[in-house]
């Protein structure tokens, strides 16, 4: 049965002038051995310099390893910018172990962060979870894929799928082209299409979420993305999630109130499982 373990936000604006990444928000639980973890995890950003950046970080701190990374150079020196995205964890053991978005600036200027949150998922067996963090980049107009990933569940059995990936096409100055999509588990159908996706560094989330029936065991859901324009376009991050909906029994009650929290507001409780 999925559960939703925790949710942690953290509301207000943060400051840096530190390239030295700092918590905004975190998660900390004990984990099972062989389990695996989703994290939702979404803020907005932005540094008060054209000139300069700011660098956002999804990191298992207890392992000192940065699970997504994300720059932007900003366009506008007011202008906040989504930044986000899926991480996904197998624990190879049973202890405490946390998780935070952290933030810096990377080259000048001030660099702000606000209204960060995460979202905590264990998964079932009858769930299922694949990620590639490493960098791929291509300038084929020819889909590729990112995140293949199998699906060994029941026919006629509903699941959510969840996947994210960060875009990447080389320059802030280059045209944007990167585009990306969904595919379901019939090999054809496309999920939220979206072309124009750019990233000076890794500047630009894309999000996608579908529900769908399967139709039999051992069907493939994909991440894929291609050059829009000929030029180099890329991604890293990339995570894909099959969630078996009808096992979804536990509920997660956020007992904080999401006002803003001067960033103190780092404690929540769970209420209740319902059948």
């Amino acid at each position: 049965m999925a559960l939703v373990l925790d949710y942690q936000k953290s509301l207000s604006e943060s400051t840096s002038t530190s390239g030295t990444p700092a918590d905004k928000v975190q998660v900390t639980q004990t984990l099972v051995s062989g389990k695996t973890y989703v994290f939702l995890w979404s803020c907005e950003a932005q540094n008060n310099n054209t000139g300069g950046s700011i660098g956002v970080l999804f990191r298992d701190k207890t392992g000192s390893v940065s699970l997504a990374n994300m720059t932007l150079t900003p366009q506008d020196a007011t202008d906040y910018v989504l930044m986000g995205g899926v991480c996904v964890y197998t624990a190879v053991s049973s202890a405490s172990r946390n998780f935070a978005i952290q933030f810096s600036q990377t080259s000048s200027g001030t660099a702000a962060i606000r209204n960060a949150r995460i979202v905590m998922l264990e998964l079932d067996t009858a769930d299922f979870a694949g990620a590639v963090s490493t960098f791929d980049s291509t300038s084929s107009g020819t889909f590729q894929d990112r995140v293949s990933l199998n699906v060994n569940g029941a026919a006629a059995e509903p699941y959510l799928f969840i996947g994210a990936f960060g875009c990447n096409n080389g320059s802030a100055a280059a045209s944007a082209n990167v585009e990306a999509r969904g595919l379901k588990t019939d090999g054809t159908t496309a999920v939220n299409v979206v072309t124009g996706l750019w990233g000076d560094s890794v500047g630009s989330p894309y999000a996608v979420q579908w529900v769908e029936t399967l139709t039999g065991a051992n069907v493939n859901a994909k991440l894929q993305y291609r050059s829009h324009n000929g030029s180099t376009a890329g991604v890293r991050n990339a995570a894909l999630v099959a969630i078996r909906i009808n096992s979804l029994g536990d509920t997660y009650v956020d007992t904080l109130s999401e006002t803003d929290d001067g960033g103190t507001d780092n404690t929540a409780t769970d209420s209740e499982t319902v059948s």
